[in-house]
């Protein structure tokens, strides 16, 4: 059932935002990546083929890209990059990421040495932006001999945990404003107020990801390893009867709070991949598992996967009415929608994952 849902939904597939190479798209192109990989199956290497085409010309611009937007969601649709460059041997491919790359070496940074999540939100890291970009800068490092890219990641790692890393918790804040001029960031911490799902599934799959390239006697994997196994120990309780987790993780019995699929999938993701690479126990894995069955069993509704939070940010967002303040009212009462490739996209991972277990 559930190969024949993510078939019909490629098929269907249009892009997230027509004109724009975007992120969510990206999220659908790597499911579609991680599956060709775990099946052999060309079918999908064929639609993830057709999908990268519509954007990528055969001189490797990217259509809908601007790179001096300097937004970190943009290059997450690059990853999938390398499979193609791999497999076909076409040259647009290894000069569309040239492009990518470019964009994060002149990308604007905090004092901390940090990425800005965009140009438009200055000072500001937030852990979505962790996931767009330092798994792409790390595989460039490693394929091209750039070891300052591995470190870079390394670093920025680094002072994500030290600085977004709530310790009573060991949850991890949505997002950072190194400046504390923004109304959502506390004015000691720079911290946004609650611990949203989706943002550190996020997170976590930066982290797996990572940890996937690196060779196993590599001096940092070891570090990443802890790091993940640390956050997954954390978010263990918080994990539904259901198998689910809440939209805001912690607090199950407020009013509003809901259980969260794409989050979740995130997380049966990262759970399932984190134990294939050696790296978290059994007991994670079956986790992850009992999420992805939860999905399956109360969130495919009629062909469709249902109970994704559309979207969720921090701060003003142009020509967007509603005050994204980061407080809990603000994320539960953001739409709920089906189909999102946001929540399908790591689903389609999750899968692969099983698949290849």
């Amino acid at each position: 059932m559930i190969e024949d849902f993510f078939r019909a939904y490629a098929e269907r597939y249009t892009p997230h935002r027509p004109g724009r190479w975007c992120y969510e798209d990206g999220c659908f192109f790597k499911g579609l990546a991680d599956l060709y990989c775990a099946t052999g199956e060309a079918w999908y290497l064929d639609r993830l083929t057709e999908q990268v085409n519509r954007w990528v010309g055969p001189d490797g611009a990217i259509a809908g890209y601007d790179p001096q937007e300097y937004c970190l969601d943009d290059v997450n649709a690059g990853k999938v990059l390398f499979l193609l460059r791999d497999r076909t041997g076409d040259r647009r491919y290894e000069a569309a990421l040239r492009l990518q790359r470019d964009q994060l070496r002149d990308q604007p940074r905090t004092h901390e040495t940090n990425f800005w999540h965009k140009k438009g939100y200055p000072w500001q890291v937030w852990l979505d932006g962790v996931y767009m970009a330092l798994p792409l800068l790390v595989r460039y490092g490693l394929d091209y001999g750039e070891q300052d890219a591995v470190e870079d990641a390394f670093r920025q790692i680094g002072n994500v945990r030290r600085l977004m890393r709530d310790g009573a918790t060991g949850l991890y804040f949505h997002g950072y404003d190194e400046s504390r001029r923004m109304a959502w960031a506390d004015p000691e911490t720079g911290l946004s107020g609650v611990f949203w799902s989706r943002a550190i599934g996020w997170y976590a799959m930066a982290l797996v990801d990572i940890i996937a390239l690196l060779p196993e006697n590599h001096l940092h994997r070891g570090i990443y390893a802890q790091i993940l196994a640390d956050l997954c120990r954390h978010l263990l309780p918080w994990q539904r009867r259901s198998g689910l987790w809440m939209q805001v993780a912690d607090q199950p019995e407020r009013d509003g709070n809901y259980e969260e699929s794409s989050a979740s999938a995130m997380f049966a993701y990262s759970f399932l991949k984190g134990h294939r690479l050696g790296v978290l126990d059994r007991e994670t894995a079956e986790r992850g598992r009992a999420a992805f069955g939860g999905i399956v069993a109360r969130c495919l509704v009629d062909g469709r996967m249902t109970g994704i939070c559309r979207s969720a940010g921090l701060g003003p967002l142009e020509g967007r009415d509603g005050n994204r303040d980061g407080s809990f009212a603000y994320y539960i009462g953001e739409p709920v929608v089906a189909d999102d490739p946001k929540g399908v996209g790591p689903l389609m991972m999750a899968a692969a994952e099983l698949a290849k277990a």
